[in-house]
């Protein structure tokens, strides 16, 4: 499978790319700049081209085969690469319908950490607890990690944790075996009208999932700075403990109080 993303270097492609590499997908894209995933990107040996995205350089990879056509959810419609991948008939769409295709094909249980605040600290720390505790992992974080790469497919994995953002309804395309909602608080007016709609969009992620954490593990077990990151940990074990039984809780919660942060 031959990919080109357009938006490809920033916290939201970005991820996406590296795990579809990861994964064999023959992976390039473009980029007005360079975003905060580049130099991953860059590492990975994956090809980009940074700077006005004119559609010469999509056009150069149509020459040598394109399969499918992703896109950030900032590309304008009349955007000249999405107008050029639609006139040459590829297959195109936003980030969703990729990651969704690679959790089916990889055979993967998504563990997806919603919420208006706290999901990507959740989820990054969901991530640092199974690397740590040697739980296989697959995962996409939509920030950068000091200690490892934001987007990872482990050939071994049984889970992909998943940041599954409410913006443009993207995590409504999921049903995820596992899903942790930190809140819900009215946020992007520009998608949800009201609060009513945005409240609703939850509920119908909740509906989704076939299991769902709103509560975690008592915040007394953590030493961390901040309520709101004591939170977090308590999630971020409740989840680890769904997905892992049989993990030793106070190794667990003693891992999640060495979290380092995230980018």
């Amino acid at each position: 499978m031959r990919v080109y993303i357009s938006g490809i270097s920033g916290t939201g492609m970005g991820p996406l790319a590296l795990m579809a590499k990861e994964a064999g997908f023959k992976v390039v894209g473009s980029d007005l700049g360079r975003g905060a995933i580049y130099d991953e990107l860059l590492n990975a040996g994956i090809e980009m081209q940074i700077g006005p995205q004119d559609g010469k350089f999509l056009q150069k990879k149509l020459e040598e085969g394109v399969d499918w056509f992703v896109y950030t959810s900032a590309l304008p419609e009349d955007h000249v690469e999405l107008k050029t991948a639609r006139e040459a008939g590829l297959k195109v769409s936003k980030r969703d319908e990729l990651t969704a295709f690679l959790v089916e094909k990889l055979g993967l249980k998504m563990v997806a950490v919603a919420g208006t605040h706290g999901k990507t600290t959740t989820t990054s720390m969901i991530v640092w607890a199974a690397l740590k505790l040697r739980v296989p992992v697959a995962y996409i974080v939509g920030t950068t990690l000091g200690f490892a790469a934001s987007g990872v497919y482990h050939k071994d994995a049984k889970y992909f944790i998943y940041e599954a953002d409410e913006y443009d309804r993207n995590f409504l395309k999921f049903c995820p075996w596992l899903s942790v909602i930190t809140c819900a608080t009215y946020d992007h007016p520009d998608i949800y009208p009201t609060v009513d709609d945005y409240q609703a969009a939850f509920r119908q992620f909740k509906e989704q999932s076939e299991q769902v954490i709103t509560e975690g593990v008592g915040l007394e077990k953590f030493r961390l700075a901040g309520k709101a990151r004591r939170i977090d940990a308590g999630l971020a074990a409740a989840a680890l403990k769904v997905m892992e039984p049989k993990i030793d809780e106070n190794k667990l919660v003693q891992v999640l109080n060495e979290f380092p942060g995230v980018g």
